[in-house]
């Protein structure tokens, strides 16, 4: 084999493992699982979350009724949004239903749960006086703990 015809050789071999890679990941993207719209009430119809995940399975909102998690001065349970299986909820959000308060909606907020420093946070929250809600965007990673409080009680 002469050397022309080795570099003809080497330079058909590029192109068809190009167009083997190509094939396998347009296969993939093909078959991969699309991004799915997810909207979940809790059973209590006072928590709504809605985003985009890819994870099968599902998403749950339930009030959770620990002690040790609640707080004087929290309007709302304490709820969790988890999956059913792992999974990651992006550009979501949490409406919360707020009843009756103390305070006015302008002044509460929507706080999480943050695990690995045992406290919780406030997240920037917008209210809708008409429906009476508090509004937060949020990002689930497998779960998250959520409840509605005074702007200045933590």
């Amino acid at each position: 084999m002469t050397k022309r015809q080795r570099e003809e050789w080497r330079n058909r071999a590029s192109v068809i493992l190009v167009i083997a890679v190509v094939f396998v990941m347009t296969v993939i993207l093909l078959f991969a699982n699309e991004p799915e719209q997810v909207v979940v009430r809790s059973s209590d119809a006072v928590v709504l979350v809605e985003g985009m995940t890819r994870a099968q399975g599902g998403v749950v909102v339930e009030p959770i009724e620990s002690p040790l998690l609640m707080f004087e001065g929290s309007v709302t349970d304490v709820y969790e949004v988890r999956f059913v299986e792992t999974g990651h909820l992006e550009q979501a959000f949490v409406e919360v239903q707020v009843e009756s308060s103390a305070y006015p909606l302008s002044e509460l907020a929507v706080w999480s749960f943050d695990s690995s420093l045992l406290a919780w946070d406030m997240l920037a929250t917008s209210f809708d006086l008409a429906s009476g809600t508090v509004r937060a965007d949020v990002d689930v990673v497998n779960s998250l703990l959520i409840l509605v409080a005074p702007r200045d009680l933590l």
